[in-house]
C-alpha cells in the first residue's frame, strides 16, 4: 500500500478516488464500464458510472451477473465470447459516434 500511497504527506488527503469533487467529469467522452460480478472494484466501478452519469457523461453500465476478475481470459468460452462481442459493439457505436460530433 505504501508503495501507491507514497508521496501523500497528509493523513487528512483523501486516499479513496470516489471521495473526491465530481465536477471535472463534465465535458469527459461517452463511457463504457463493465463491472464484474465478483470484484473487489465492482461497487467503485458502478459509483463512478453514477458519478459519470450525473456530470452528464453518457454511460454505458454491463455488470456481468456470474463473472469474476479475469474471467475474459478464457476466450473459448461462448459466455466470455458474447461478453466480449457486447464491449466491441460499445465500442464501435462510441467510435462511430464520437466521428460525427463536429471537431472544434
Amino acid at each position: 500500500m505504501r508503495e501507491y500511497l507514497r508521496d501523500i504527506t497528509s493523513p487528512a488527503a483523501p486516499l479513496v478516488p470516489l471521495r473526491t469533487d465530481y465536477s471535472a467529469l463534465a465535458g469527459l467522452p461517452p463511457a463504457y464500464i463493465e463491472p464484474q460480478e465478483i470484484d473487489i472494484l465492482h461497487d467503485e466501478a458502478v459509483t463512478y458510472a453514477e458519478a459519470l452519469t450525473a456530470a452528464g457523461i453518457t454511460v454505458q453500465l454491463n455488470e456481468v451477473s456470474g463473472s469474476y476478475h479475469g474471467f475474459d481470459a478464457e476466450s473459448d468460452n461462448a459466455f466470455v465470447s458474447r461478453v466480449i462481442q457486447r464491449r466491441l459493439c460499445a465500442m464501435k457505436t462510441m467510435l462511430e459516434s464520437s466521428s460525427r460530433q463536429p471537431r472544434p
